[in-house]
């Protein structure tokens, strides 16, 4: 199985930092013996198109990228939409032919939406060095799906003002916070996680799939 994930820059460094940032994550899941390749794409376009054509070769593909916005509720069933759906309607990508929901994967609505859901993690990564954060800032039990980008990082960027030039920014940063939160957290707070926990086989008395493709 291999995993086309969304992060990193162009370089192979940066690349290389983000499969290792998530390969840790998985581990910690419990997946050791039973890691997926990690294919770190960069954007999210070039995400999409690495699987595309991964999966048209007959690979066992998954894509796992930002949904960018929370997805819509559809009025007709009070259910949220379908992976393959948000992708169309918001980016117009049409999934090739024989691909399912159970091959679309979201960090909803971004990584960062993770870290929220970690908050003690991520309080303890801006406790170290330089680094200051202010935790009050950071809401507790909240429904990390539902917030919207530019609070996501309003939110972390608030919370790390008095670091100064380590305030939380896009970059190395978030793979190194990523490297280190708690995927049972990150499940607690988040459908779309235990979604891909679920499909890769995760077994943790953490994780309940009773919910999944329901």
């Amino acid at each position: 199985m291999k995993i086309y994930i969304e992060g990193a820059g162009p370089t192979e460094a940066a690349q290389t930092e983000c499969r290792r940032a998530f390969e840790k994550f998985f581990l910690a899941a419990g997946l050791k013996g039973r890691m997926p390749r990690l294919v770190a794409c960069g954007s999210r376009n070039e995400a999409y198109d690495k699987f595309k054509i991964a999966f048209r070769n007959g690979d066992n593909a998954l894509l796992l990228v930002d949904s960018e916005e929370p997805i819509r509720i559809d009025s007709s069933t009070d259910k949220p939409i379908s992976p393959r759906v948000h992708v169309k309607e918001r980016d117009g990508w049409d999934c090739p032919s024989g691909a399912t929901d159970d091959h679309i994967y979201f960090m909803a609505v971004c990584m960062e939406s993770w870290f929220i859901a970690d908050k003690e993690q991520f309080v303890n990564y801006y406790s170290t060095g330089n680094r200051r954060c202010n935790p009050s800032t950071i809401p507790e039990n909240i429904q990390v799906e539902t917030l919207k980008r530019p609070l996501i990082f309003k939110i972390l960027q608030d919370a790390t003002t008095s670091s100064g030039k380590a305030q939380y920014s896009k970059g190395s940063r978030s793979f190194d916070i990523l490297s280190i939160i708690s995927p049972r957290k990150v499940s607690d707070a988040s459908v779309h996680a235990r979604r891909l926990f679920c499909h890769l086989g995760v077994k943790q008395s953490w994780l309940d799939c009773s919910d999944i493709n329901k």
